[in-house]
């Protein structure tokens, strides 16, 4: 069974092994809001007909929710690593989600100064304007790569709606700061070997990152027939990360080198 959906605005502290003690900021409070149906997806499946009868709460909603979480846990004396969008899906679909980052980094500010806002996206929206505009303003931004082509991007990501790969991957080498997520699985498809895993390499080092990390399923899937890499084969993909980066030095060792393993 998959992980039930976040019902809150702010949520946590989630103990990440690659960001350390964790906010996420969940922009759609319990509904699953995402044009992708991944088939690794720890939320199950996406349905789109319930999607087109949510009502997405506008910024000001939002803003007044997290502002009391906020509140809240800074009263509490803590204090996160990191605070993150992330949650029940796609953070960049909201309509507002530009105003939420300058919010949320408002809000930083007043409760947990100098704490980086991040966003963990899946880079299907990277194209547009707005919001690769609100995506530079964050601290950091973690982006979504689990293909180097778009017959392997569909089989793993399963877009609900007509994408353009090729404006994807404009978008992402657009960024003038980017670390890469890539999961990598075995079944029911293979991106972790092969042909398909050559072409993600390749894509890869194209885009230049601030870092890449490499990650498995951890949680029970949407699919059941997904099955995870093994710790040895993501030490493999992490190495080979490494020789196809040799001529970027920072990252070479902020990257992979430090981010492996604490996904």
């Amino acid at each position: 069974m998959s992980i039930p959906l976040q019902r809150s605005v702010v949520y946590g502290p989630i103990f990440s092994r690659r960001l350390g003690v964790s906010l996420g900021i969940n922009l759609f409070p319990g509904n699953k809001f995402c044009l992708s149906n991944c088939i690794y997806c720890q939320y199950g499946w996406t349905d789109l007909q319930a999607m087109r009868r949510v009502r997405l709460r506008p910024a000001g909603e939002l803003v007044e929710e997290m502002e009391r979480d906020f509140l809240r846990y800074a009263r509490q004396g803590f204090a996160p690593d990191v605070i993150t969008f992330s949650g029940n899906g796609e953070p960049t679909l909201h309509p507002d989600f530009q105003v939420m980052v300058r919010e949320t980094k408002r809000l930083r500010d007043r409760f947990f100064p100098k704490v980086p806002v991040t966003v963990l996206s899946d880079s299907s929206r990277v194209h547009r304007a707005e919001v690769c505009e609100a995506l530079a303003e964050l601290d950091e931004c973690f982006m979504k790569l689990d293909a180097g082509d778009s017959e392997t991007y569909c089989k793993i990501n399963n877009p609900l709606v007509a994408r353009d790969w090729n404006q994807i991957i404009r978008g992402l080498r657009r960024l003038p700061s980017v670390t890469i997520q890539s999961l990598f699985i075995s079944a029911p498809v293979d991106n972790s070997q092969g042909p398909a895993f050559q072409a993600w390499l390749e894509l890869v080092s194209s885009i230049y990152p601030k870092g890449v990390h490499v990650y498995t399923v951890a949680r029970r899937p949407a699919d059941p027939r997904v099955v995870a890499v093994s710790p040895e084969r993501l030490s493999q993909i992490a190495n080979l990360v490494r020789k196809s980066a040799s001529n970027n030095v920072r990252y070479l060792t902020e990257g992979v080198s430090r981010a492996y393993g604490r996904i």
